[in-house]
């Protein structure tokens, strides 16, 4: 009895594991430019796990030149389900939220003390 208790224990472990793979819901996230440092902490999250830990399957998708500008259709449509681009996107009519406001400021010097 007692092996079929482990046996069926195991079981029930695997399928929940299986069971969270199946069900992470894919979301897509669109960068406003080429990967570089600035998105660290994005691709840091997903090679991590921490996005599948949430339940989320998340596709990062590498920005080019023109997808500043077509970051609010591509919202709108449902081409993408998050987007990061500058706060210029709300002055083109575009009927999306806005989930958080970045500072970025481009050091322009620095100094050893």
């Amino acid at each position: 009895m007692e092996s079929f208790l482990r046996a069926f224990s195991a079981l029930l472990l695997i399928s929940s594991i299986l069971w969270a793979e199946l069900s992470l819901e894919k979301v897509k996230v669109q960068l406003n430019w080429t990967p570089q440092f600035e998105f660290a902490g994005i691709y840091m999250a997903k090679e991590l796990g921490l996005y599948a830990k949430e339940g989320l399957e998340v596709e990062i998708l590498p920005g080019t030149p023109n997808t500043r500008n077509q970051m609010a259709r591509k919202l709108e449509n449902g081409e993408i389900d998050f987007g990061i681009s500058y706060g210029g996107i709300l002055a083109e009519g575009a009927r999306i939220k806005i989930l958080g406001a970045l500072y970025f400021m481009v050091t322009k010097g620095a100094m050893k003390c």
